[in-house]
């Protein structure tokens, strides 16, 4: 099996080919001519780059050292025209800011960008290019083009975490009293402008709401505002964020999406307020002020309300899951008889990833729950496609959750790709600490990066097996086994979804959330996400 990254007719695209019994010193012809950079990755897998070749359908081989060969005929096909890879890009911070006239240029803007097949690389990449545009608050780029101005953005390469996408940064110049929107927008080569708004960026096409909003004052206006700390907060609310500026008064209102707030005035440059329950997204911040000299503002996309919680992971799903928390729940009775996923919820603290699920599948038919993870949902990097996961021996010959896992998917959803997947076969639990190998063999989560061999991870799996038919699960990822680090990435994205499979992972359950295509059930046409701020 072959996973294309590019097609072109002058060669140098990036290839993955897939089978079994690679050999090291293994060589790769691709049209009958030799490919360059060929990488063993495992027995199961080889990376390379094709030769030049004429357009048209060739076949791919694989010759081991010992003489063993295979070739996948019409595997590859060249084009004389490039195929653009995917672009996935969106504007990261500020969501706001506001400038005095003749301030100068504004502080620093950032965007992150994933182009397919080259920032996966380490540095900088001179055929992307990137820009920062800025036209009429309300005003859309390409409804509207000669009303947006563009400058170039450079490459940062400080990001620490930006996992496979590159970060770019630009500045606003000075500009004339009014109100902007600015966006950033990317293209590789000649390739089409993907334009970078608000999360979920390009991936929904460029939407006027999503834009970063831009006030300039006149300079005799007293009042400034310049940022808030923090700019998220859980949707449960009752958090306390400071709003800092220049010219605050006491008799000042706030009020997020036209929620009046609790407010303190600290002084002229603090007033510090207490968020409400609000629902997941960027809400928006208004604040009226009465003295000193009347003043009234409304900042769009200013506060992330996200599904920030802790719960007590003991696998009973109770008061500590309210309804907030659930992603999405179903309605279908699956075809499994009491084998059954009823509803899957999410959080996360400083320490953790939460994830819990109404679910049951039966323990003497060895059918398991499996999740499959994105960690940086939007960069489509990753497994799409299950019939690349290929780990089956389990411990000691049985089969057991790296077989379940090894299932039959294709994604469809254009942002998703896993990098991890977790589960319990039977409704088995297992600890952070565990070493017994038949228990890891039961439950547990996988970096599943190296498809034939997958990888045990440290994750807490809680089950209650209630009755034939009615059962709960919860799960603590540490932050540690997902990213090797003891706390989450800034403005991270996560997707996944939830299928019930049989032993082997060849056949699923209709019962899986969100609720399979019943056309077309191994697709997956939609993922859920959760937004960590």
């Amino acid at each position: 099996m072959l996973r294309e990254e590019r097609r072109w007719a002058e060669g140098g695209d990036t290839l993955s080919i897939y089978g079994v019994r690679f050999a090291d010193g293994a060589s790769v012809t691709i049209g009958g001519l030799g490919a360059s950079s060929v990488q063993l990755v495992d027995s199961r897998r080889i990376n390379c780059k094709s030769p030049p070749h004429p357009a048209g359908k060739v076949s791919v081989c694989v010759l081991n050292p010992d003489g063993t060969n295979d070739c996948l005929d019409n595997g590859f096909e060249y084009s004389d025209k490039p195929v653009q890879p995917n672009i996935w890009a969106f504007l990261e911070k500020p969501t706001w800011m506001m400038l005095y006239q003749g301030q100068g240029a504004s502080s620093a803007l950032f965007a992150r960008v994933f182009i397919d097949g080259i920032t996966q690389y380490p540095g900088c990449h001179q055929d992307v290019l990137a820009q920062l545009g800025w036209g009429p608050e309300g005003s859309s780029p390409s409804d509207e083009p000669v009303t947006w101005t563009w400058t170039d953005a450079s490459c940062h390469g400080e990001c620490s975490n930006c996992g496979e996408a590159d970060e770019y940064r630009a500045w606003l110049p000075a500009l004339d009293p009014g109100e902007y929107s600015y966006a950033f927008r990317f293209r590789l080569k000649d390739g089409p402008w993907a334009y970078a708004d608000l999360w979920p960026g390009s991936l929904d096409g460029f939407q006027v709401k999503e834009t970063g909003y831009l006030r300039v004052l006149d300079s005799d206006v007293d009042v400034f505002l310049s940022g808030l700390d923090p700019d998220g907060a859980s949707i449960e609310g009752g958090e306390r964020i400071s709003l800092f500026g220049q010219g605050l008064g006491p008799r000042c209102e706030l009020s997020i999406d036209d929620q009046i707030l609790e407010s303190e005035f600290i002084g002229a440059q603090e007033i510090d307020f207490y968020t409400p329950a609000h629902e997941p997204g960027l809400a928006s911040l208004t604040m009226v002020q009465q003295e000193p000299g009347m003043f009234q503002l409304t900042l769009p996309n200013a506060v992330a309300f996200v599904r920030r919680h802790a719960p007590v992971v003991d696998g009973v799903l109770d008061v500590d899951w309210p309804e907030p928390y659930l992603l999405a729940s179903s309605g279908l009775v699956g075809d499994w008889g009491p084998n059954r996923l009823d509803a899957v919820y999410a959080s996360f603290d400083d320490m953790h990833l939460y994830l819990a699920a109404h679910a049951w599948v039966d323990p003497d038919s060895s059918n398991a729950v499996v999740i499959y993870l994105d960690v940086d949902y939007g960069a489509g990097s990753g497994i799409r496609d299950g019939d690349q996961l290929t780990d089956n021996t389990g411990y000691e010959g049985t089969a057991g959750l790296d077989s379940a896992i090894s299932a039959r998917f294709k994604v469809v959803d254009p942002g998703f790709g896993a990098e991890f997947a977790l589960g319990t076969v039977g409704m088995a639990q297992v600890d952070e600490s565990e070493d017994d190998a038949n228990v890891r063999n039961l439950a547990g989560l996988r970096d599943i990066s190296d498809t034939g061999n997958f990888r045990w991870l440290p994750v807490i799996i809680k089950t209650s097996d209630l009755a034939t038919g009615d059962g709960m699960l919860e799960v603590a990822i540490p932050w540690e086994s997902l990213l090797g680090n003891t706390r989450p990435m800034e403005d991270m994205h996560l997707g996944f979804f939830a299928r019930i499979v049989n032993s082997d992972g060849e056949y699923q359950c209709s019962c899986g959330l969100p609720d399979p295509n019943p056309q077309s059930p191994l697709e997956v046409t939609q993922v859920l996400t959760l937004d960590v701020q």
